[in-house]
């Protein structure tokens, strides 16, 4: 990690900005700083290089359009060999909805057609029979409570067979592939998933798992509204998945 201060790249907020997913920088900065640890937000414009010196790098939602460009983008400025070289130095990541799409091999552009990924996670997305909104819900062994977040997409996401999938779904569609109802992908330190929120502030305890991934581990912190907030969702989706 950075040894002054934590960094947390948002990247291409203008193109990938559209569900509010930079909501997720302002709840690992806020974390951060409760445990003493001095944390920025760099801003990575998809006009310009993308910095290879981050420690956690975010990725959010976007219309398929502006997802074509953010790839085009990271490619033309080399934006690939940066996160390869941050990913090798320890940074870690996380990819919703469009962003998780750009970082596999493949996904859908607007009229169907095939368009190249980043190939920098073992999945691809095709597109789906019908678009999936609402609450979705998963739950993973990695975590001892239940994630929760909001869906808005068409992806088809397949994971490749050995890949570890984020959680189980028990609300909502989540990756979409009918072969397995997951959600999601974890893959050394990057987290990808449908979950918008922002996924963060609905679950603290997916921020603080990145933050320990890049710090190590974390002085204790209570907060209050963050915890009424995520259980309060958690137990609307158990109410809804019960229905």
């Amino acid at each position: 990690m950075n040894e002054s201060k934590l960094r947390i790249v948002a990247v291409h907020q203008e193109l990938l900005g559209t569900y509010g997913d930079i909501g997720n920088a302002a709840i690992l900065v806020h974390r951060a700083r409760a445990r003493g640890v001095s944390a920025e937000i760099v801003l990575a414009r998809s006009d310009a290089p993308l910095p290879s010196s981050g420690d956690i790098y975010l990725f959010g939602g976007g219309e398929d359009s502006a997802q074509i460009a953010s790839v085009t983008s990271l490619r033309v400025y080399g934006g690939e060999l940066s996160l390869t070289t941050a990913l090798s130095n320890g940074a870690a990541l996380l990819a919703i909805c469009a962003g998780l799409q750009i970082l596999g091999e493949y996904f859908p552009g607007s009229g169907g057609e095939r368009v190249e990924g980043l190939n920098l996670l073992p999945l691809h997305t095709i597109s789906g029979k019908r678009r999936l909104v609402g609450e979705l819900g998963t739950r993973s062994d990695r975590f001892s409570v239940s994630l929760t977040g909001f869906e808005n997409h068409r992806g088809c996401t397949v994971l490749d067979e050995d890949a570890e999938a984020l959680g189980e779904v028990f609300l909502g569609i989540g990756n979409g592939d009918e072969a397995r109802h997951v959600d999601g992908i974890i893959f050394g330190k990057t987290i990808g998933t449908y979950m918008h929120g922002p996924a963060l502030a609905r679950n603290p305890e997916l921020a603080d798992h990145l933050l320990v991934s890049v710090l190590g581990v974390l002085a204790p912190y209570e907060d209050l509204p963050a915890t009424a907030l995520a259980t309060e969702r958690r137990r609307v989706a158990n109410a809804l998945a019960s229905r």
